[in-house]
């Protein structure tokens, strides 16, 4: 598809020499041709900038950006985003990849529903390219809706992210990624975004390939900086503070990540020297929301309390 409006694809790329190759040839095979495909380089250390010249070498639509010192995915993110020149957005990690027609599935959902945002339906995968059959399946129909009428985080768990989108560029211009916020700055950016749409578009393809890392931002041992998801989940809860039915679903996802962070890092002593009391304090006085969420099921809400009122065994049973 060569005609359509110009889209600019927002790649941030820090040490990805490894699979920097096949994200880009995914990028580049993509059948809506009308592409800006903007790479910013975080400062990389590895060959990450060797590669990516030599891919410039072959497309005339690849732009670099050359950070010298590292800002981080966000601020990566946030320059591509200051010299895109599409009408539309689309962001794509490094070390991801996506079906050929990703691009022009996400603007004919968008153009034929008249809407904001179009997103799709992503295939988690380990780094060995298994399929991660832990992540739980969600199946959708293709529609639009807009945030007042059907969004929920209970419902839509896996659109919290800024990638497998597509987003007008006049509905993001004026946000942009948190500079404070180590992990969940594409949960609050999608969620900023979403709230100033009119209409989501959604498709029910896996169409972006998420894939999972040992050790990364989300992934992997526990550090300071990742107690900012906390953090980035508080803030989501207050954009919706006004969509009663949001709001109730993004509580139940900021109590959930609570819980998934008290059971992942139920063995490291940083966490539970830190952390453990303080997160376990926010979950009990966020667990009510799960009763107040007609979506969640009721064997799931006794689990919910009882993991309130007993939290050291389950925390031996982890």
């Amino acid at each position: 598809m060569s005609k359509g409006s110009k889209i600019s694809v927002i790649i941030p790329v820090f040490n990805a020499e490894l699979t920097i190759e096949r994200c880009l040839d995914s990028i580049r095979r993509q059948t809506y041709r009308n592409l800006e495909i903007i790479i910013i380089n975080d400062a990389s250390t590895d060959e990450s900038l060797k590669r990516i010249k030599q891919f410039q070498e072959m497309d005339e639509r690849i732009k670099i950006i050359d950070e010298k010192v590292r800002g981080g995915v966000g601020m990566a993110r946030n320059s591509g985003l200051n010299c895109a020149e599409g009408k539309y957005i689309v962001f794509v990690d490094s070390d991801d990849y996506v079906e050929e027609n990703y691009v022009e599935a996400l603007y004919g959902a968008l153009v034929y529903y008249k809407a904001d945002i179009s997103i799709c339906e992503c295939q988690g995968e380990f780094e060995d390219c298994r399929v991660n059959k832990s992540k739980r399946e969600r199946r959708c129909t293709s529609g639009s809706f807009s945030v007042s009428e059907g969004y929920s985080y209970t419902t839509y768990r896996n659109h919290r992210v800024v990638w497998g989108g597509l987003y007008k560029k006049k509905v993001i211009q004026n946000i942009q990624f948190a500079k404070d916020l180590y992990v969940g700055e594409d949960t609050l950016f999608f969620a900023m975004a979403a709230r100033q749409a009119e209409k989501i578009a959604q498709i029910g393809l896996k169409l972006y390939h998420y894939v999972q890392y040992e050790e990364s931002a989300y992934h992997g041992r526990f550090s300071n900086e990742k107690i900012t998801e906390l953090e980035a989940w508080r803030r989501v809860c207050r954009v919706f503070e006004d969509v009663p039915k949001v709001y109730i679903s993004a509580k139940c996802e900021y109590t959930s990540v609570c819980f998934e962070m008290m059971k992942k890092y139920c063995g490291d002593l940083l966490f539970q020297r830190e952390y453990y009391k303080a997160t376990l304090k926010e979950y009990r006085r966020n667990v009510k929301y799960f009763f107040k969420n007609e979506d969640v099921i009721i064997p799931k809400k006794i689990f919910r309390v009882l993991i309130a009122l007993f939290p050291d065994f389950f925390a031996k049973y982890w």
